[in-house]
């Protein structure tokens, strides 16, 4: 399915069904991307504040050469008051003023 452009109220009634899943967040604001492997448990997304707020479990990744854990149970994604949200069924691709956030649902390993 090709990408579309959603609204961050799309975003977040998307997101919420994937509660108990595992997402990868990937950051490409540099040279290197980081990637963040967290077991969805929560989500807050506020604009008004410019962030969206990944709660839960650090996951694991079905790519261990290449996995970070997260040290807190919180990953934060700073966002602009109306971000470019692109979602094409497999993820989410959110432009940011600094740089672009992808948040793609992974399988778990041996799921």
């Amino acid at each position: 399915m090709d990408e579309r452009s959603i609204t961050i109220e799309e975003f977040n009634q998307i997101i919420r069904q994937w509660y108990g899943k595992t997402v990868q967040v990937t950051t490409q604001d540099g040279w290197e991307p980081n990637s963040a492997f967290i077991k969805l448990d929560d989500v807050t997304v506020s604009p008004d504040n410019g962030v969206i707020q990944l709660h839960g479990e650090p996951g694991e990744s079905v790519m261990e050469a290449s996995e970070h854990r997260t040290s807190t149970h919180i990953h934060e994604i700073p966002i602009i008051k109306h971000p470019k949200i692109l979602f094409d069924d497999a993820g989410f691709t959110i432009q940011t003023a600094s740089g672009t956030i992808k948040i793609d649902q992974i399988n778990d390993v041996g799921a």
